[in-house]
């Protein structure tokens, strides 16, 4: 990554294990990624990031698509309310990890 940003490795500071450089070093570094500390209002450390986000493709560009899917899905960053599909999903999978115990004794 560091390579891809045109930045000298041996230049940034670690955060990693050991002073590891990180990818979230490389991408602070290269302004993609924004630090967010207690200081830092919300509204400052989203809104480079916002800049940054890719553009939606217009429908004509979306290869091999028809019009059923005229608009590209989008992606959400944090919590998103579940559908009553998902909330089933769910249900049946926390349902999977309970088993039942059997005790036995003669």
């Amino acid at each position: 990554m560091a390579l891809e940003y045109k930045l000298d490795i041996k230049a940034l500071k670690g955060t990693g294990n050991f002073n590891r450089v990180t990818a979230d070093d490389v991408l602070i570094a290269a302004g993609k990624k924004v630090v967010v500390t207690p200081a830092t209002p919300v509204a400052q450390a989203l809104a480079p990031a916002a800049a940054d986000a890719p553009k939606p493709a217009s429908p004509a560009t979306v290869p091999g698509k028809g019009k059923e899917s005229a608009t590209p899905p989008s992606v959400s960053d944090g919590v998103v309310v579940m559908d009553g599909m998902q909330k089933a999903v769910a249900k049946n999978m926390e349902k999977t990890l309970s088993v039942p115990v059997f005790r036995v004794s003669r």
